[in-house]
């Protein structure tokens, strides 16, 4: 049995299979428009986009995002995590 993709990667597919840029991703995920990105924004935009996200899951992959550990992720986080 296959193992399925880590989530940064069905993120990343999903944005492809969408056509979607990861500018426009970033400023859909930054609800309040402060150029950040919190575990709360990224938690709900996963739900709408339809992944289903365990706490651990969320917890690994916002660890993923934010190599900083600054408790939020910038743009160029998500762009280095996706596009490299």
């Amino acid at each position: 049995e296959a193992e399925p993709p880590s989530l940064p990667a069905a993120l990343a597919a999903t944005l492809a299979a969408n056509h979607a840029r990861v500018l426009d991703l970033f400023r859909a995920l930054d609800r309040n428009e402060d150029g950040l990105v919190s575990r709360g924004e990224l938690r709900s935009k996963l739900m709408g986009l339809g992944l289903q996200v365990s706490p651990h899951e969320l917890n690994e992959l916002f660890y993923a995002l934010d190599p900083d550990g600054s408790g939020a992720i910038d743009y160029e986080e998500l762009r280095r995590a996706l596009l490299e």
